[in-house]
């Protein structure tokens, strides 16, 4: 069992705190994880990643749902509630290489990060994610990532990341330890917020 803590910021400014918890079930890797910050108001999420299932949920003064999706025929079908109650169904197909990723911050890196291993120092890489987002609606998104490796810093890996998807396109630095896991990343705009282990 992995398990981290870290402090979120918005540009200089604190908004909030991750922690995440990596977790070995019925021999398959899980990730938990919850965020809580305030975006114009306090916002909580939780979500869950596995390799063939995800979950997610949002409660803030603009969302508050709760999907839970599994991978059923090569698509990814999610179902829950959304505001006020209201059923949720959705269903989108998954790429071939694709794999199931998060809303985002570190829970989707450390997925990310899996994939990273045999890329060189100046190696650039594609990949493509699919993963149950909250923003502007709840949905499932397909994210591409352009990744190169930069040079490593401190005695960890540094990669230079860029992560498309409907509504916004996002790149930041990812920096890992030697064990894979998340040590600090960054969003730029129009996010731009920042994430260090403590």
């Amino acid at each position: 069992m992995h398990q981290a803590h870290y402090d979120m910021r918005a540009g200089d400014k604190p908004i909030g705190e991750a922690r995440i918890a990596v977790s070995v079930v019925g021999g398959k890797r899980v990730i938990v994880g919850q965020e809580v910050a305030e975006f114009a108001g306090r916002s909580e999420t939780t979500y869950r990643i596995g390799p063939d299932a995800v979950m997610l949920a949002s409660n803030s003064q603009f969302a508050k749902f709760e999907l839970a999706g599994k991978l059923t025929g090569g698509k990814l079908v999610a179902t829950g509630t959304g505001q006020g109650g209201k059923p949720l169904s959705l269903s989108e197909p998954l790429s071939p290489g694709a794999f199931l990723s998060g809303p985002g911050g570190i829970g989707s890196s450390i997925a990310l990060a899996e994939h990273l291993g045999g890329i060189a120092p100046g190696g650039k890489r594609k990949f493509v994610a699919l993963g149950l987002a909250s923003f502007p609606a709840p949905a499932i998104e397909t994210i591409h990532y352009d990744v190169e490796r930069k040079p490593d810093a401190g005695g960890h890996r540094v990669f230079a990341v860029t992560a498309s998807q409907p509504a916004f396109t996002v790149s930041g630095d990812l920096v890992l330890d030697t064990a894979g896991f998340v040590v600090s990343q960054t969003a730029g705009p129009p996010m731009n917020l920042t994430f260090t282990r403590r």
